[in-house]
């Protein structure tokens, strides 16, 4: 009985080698042929909306998704919808040959950044834009922080685009990490254009310079997701000449330097360059493009809008029967 047994553990070994068989194969085989889908974990605020965006590593099948209904809704196009404003949650996403779970953290955006006047403002400006008549598919949104604020620094906006198809909606103080939720108001709208003016905020808080070039380049990435017709347009951060300002040269120059790139093989993001247009050939900044050693002047203004003119982004006449 031992010998008997003894061969059949040979045999039990020896068979496979001689046949080449790999029991682990079958399965290695359908990874590679189908590839790998890769879904990040993600946030999701209370009011507003992320979308799953899946990376295939092969071709693309059809996601199905499994998740708490009470928590989140998903639908068909990988919306995530937020039903509480708190907590987390496992969504597991699946294909005919992929499984992948991954996480929804839940939360109020003004608990993140406690600045209460950023939200008034934001609703108040989303609000006007409801009303604001225009021919949408021709309309331009200059959107961002103070540089973009009518209330108190682009006062003359509607005098230099009077009658254009543009509208701008600028929260002083606000954040590019902000703004990948305060554009939901608008990138939903088929409009033709953003132009945008962020980052600067987001440097000055003394945020890592990683952080801050990813926080723009997650926020352009999701509005083209949402919108993949929309044209993106992002000045980029001048120096300012506040002491406090300079002592951020190094960041401003990597963040600056890494749109740049990432901007160089996508025909919807266009750069343009207000921090070379505002300095000296010296590389200092121009004090005349200046109104308050942070803001810009008219003619830094002028200057702005120039290189929007030049990046050939043409704004319309509105034409209102």
């Amino acid at each position: 009985m031992k010998n008997i047994c003894k061969k059949f553990i040979v045999w039990l070994f020896v068979l496979p080698c001689l046949f080449s068989v790999n029991l682990f194969s079958v399965n290695a085989t359908a990874a590679e042929s189908h590839g790998r889908l890769f879904i990040d974990n993600m946030k999701v605020y209370y009011g507003y909306y992320n979308y799953v965006m899946p990376k295939f590593s092969n071709k693309e099948y059809p996601i199905s998704y499994d998740y708490d209904k009470y928590m989140i809704s998903i639908d068909k196009n990988g919306k995530v919808t937020p039903r509480v404003d708190s907590g987390k949650t496992i969504v597991t996403a699946k294909t005919q040959y992929h499984t992948v779970r991954f996480e929804v953290t839940l939360g109020k955006l003004e608990n993140v950044y406690d600045v209460p006047t950023h939200y008034t403002s934001i609703e108040s400006f989303s609000e006007e834009f409801k009303k604001f008549e225009c021919n949408e598919r021709e309309t331009v949104i200059f959107m961002g922080d103070s540089f973009m604020d009518r209330r108190y620094f682009i006062t003359d906006f509607y005098t230099r685009f009077a009658n254009k198809n543009a509208f701008v909606s600028g929260v002083s103080g606000s954040f590019a990490e902000q703004w990948y939720w305060f554009g939901q108001n608008y990138i939903d709208y088929n409009i033709k254009a953003v132009v945008m003016h962020v980052g600067i905020n987001d440097i000055s808080q003394g945020w890592a310079k990683e952080r801050v070039a990813k926080s723009l380049k997650d926020m352009f990435e999701f509005y083209h997701y949402v919108n993949t017709d929309l044209q993106i347009y992002w000045w980029t951060v001048e120096n300012r000449i506040t002491p406090k300002r300079l002592s951020f040269w190094e960041e401003t120059i990597y963040v600056n330097q890494e749109i740049k790139e990432f901007a160089k093989d996508k025909d919807w993001l266009t750069v343009l360059d207000s921090y070379t247009a505002f300095n000296l050939e010296s590389g200092i900044p121009d004090g005349k493009y200046y109104r308050d050693a942070l803001h810009p002047s008219s003619l830094g203004y002028d200057v702005m809008f120039k290189l929007v003119e030049d990046a050939g982004l043409a704004i319309t006449n509105k034409r209102l029967s």
